[in-house]
């Protein structure tokens, strides 16, 4: 353990960037999924995800549906509500408080496209 830490100490500031340049890409990467692929399929590849994984995956999963809602328009969105919600449900009574929070804000992102 010690010499582990001697190893990558000269590197740790490397080490920090090159892991937030990998998160931002990656989070870059999941926007465009989200704006420029058909809705329908990315809601159908998450949902087992938001429903089966565990921490932290399911939170990304659910994340990254946010996004995609954020660009539906509002009959795509509602054509796709059966598909969501049940998930989202489950996913609001989670044991991690940031997964719960995810899925509050997936809710609310689907009531500000469809409305009332």
């Amino acid at each position: 353990d010690l010499e582990i830490k001697q190893i990558f100490f000269p590197f740790i500031n490397e080490l920090f960037i090159s892991v937030l340049q990998i998160t931002r890409s990656a989070e870059q990467a999941a926007h465009a999924a989200a704006q420029y692929l058909p809705a329908e399929s990315i809601v159908r590849v998450l949902k087992p995800i938001t429903e089966q994984a565990k921490y932290p995956m399911n939170q990304s999963a659910i994340t990254m549906l946010q996004k995609t809602i954020e660009f539906m328009n509002k009959d795509t969105c509602l054509d796709l509500m059966p598909e969501m919600i049940p998930s989202l449900l489950t996913s609001w009574d989670n044991e991690t408080s940031s997964v719960r929070k995810a899925a509050v804000f997936c809710l609310v992102s689907i009531y500000l496209v469809v409305g009332d």
